[in-house]
């Protein structure tokens, strides 16, 4: 039925509160990160779309954020302790590692933002004027290596959200939220859009990359973009009467 959702039943009951939440790209793998041990969940999804628990090392430290790759082979987390930043990386049989490597010019405290922009480029935006951060990860050794020609020029990061085709970044911020056009290959350029008019708690682009869609505590809680190229124009689109935390297309 059009507009129906059927509930899965994980493996687990997850009884702390949720921070975090990833798929893979190709739909396979779901990451959580909770507030208490075991600090992440991950799981397989099977062919009857019911989910495996796969087995990770211990961790002993809370979870702020997380993200997998395309394929689940690579999973970074956000710490809340130095080094801020882990790298863990599939083995056979769905088991996984914690990459041993030091990752170079690590980020400097917690941060909000973190998306994997290709299968092995990773970008971490980071809050409190720090600048954002972008490493290569290599499914076969996950020793980090870190970019410096991204074209970011972003700080005051409070979250990211790449568009669905990864042609796109936006990082929302305590000053305004700074839209990218993505070359593909994890270089940036800067697209300047109207500011929406309150401070953002998420972004969230369509499908088809026609639309872009910003939620806000404050009046007027949703705003709507409409893309041609690289222009943003608001539109008008749904009202909301009250605060918005979160926002999302969903297509049946």
């Amino acid at each position: 039925t059009a507009g129906a959702y059927i509930p899965i039943t994980l493996p687990v009951t997850i009884s702390a509160m949720i921070t975090g939440a990833s798929f893979s790209k190709d739909g396979q793998y779901l990451a959580f990160t909770i507030d208490t041990a075991p600090y992440v969940y991950l799981f397989k999804k099977n062919a009857d779309d019911s989910f495996t628990r796969v087995t990770l090392p211990t961790i002993t430290s809370y979870s702020s954020i997380i993200a997998l790759n395309d394929d689940g082979s690579i999973m970074a987390r956000g710490l809340g302790v130095a080094p801020f930043l882990e790298i863990y990386l599939k083995q056979a049989g769905n088991s996984f590692i914690k990459s041993f490597y030091t990752i170079p010019s690590p980020p400097t405290g917690l941060f909000q933002g973190i998306e994997f922009v290709t299968k092995n480029i990773l970008v971490v935006a980071q809050n409190n004027a720090k600048p954002v951060l972008t490493y290569n990860v290599p499914a076969t050794t996950g020793q980090p290596a870190l970019k410096t020609d991204a074209g970011f020029n972003t700080t005051y990061s409070l979250g990211t959200r790449m568009s669905p085709d990864r042609s796109i970044l936006a990082i929302r911020g305590v000053f305004g939220t700074a839209v990218y056009r993505h070359d593909g290959t994890g270089k940036f350029v800067s697209i300047a859009i109207p500011q929406p008019l309150a401070s953002l708690t998420d972004i969230a682009f369509s499908k088809d990359m026609r639309y872009m869609a910003v939620s806000s505590l404050g009046a007027p809680y949703l705003e709507m973009y409409q893309i041609v190229s690289d222009a943003f124009t608001k539109i008008t689109g749904p009202a909301a009467a009250a605060a918005l935390h979160t926002v999302e297309f969903v297509y049946v």
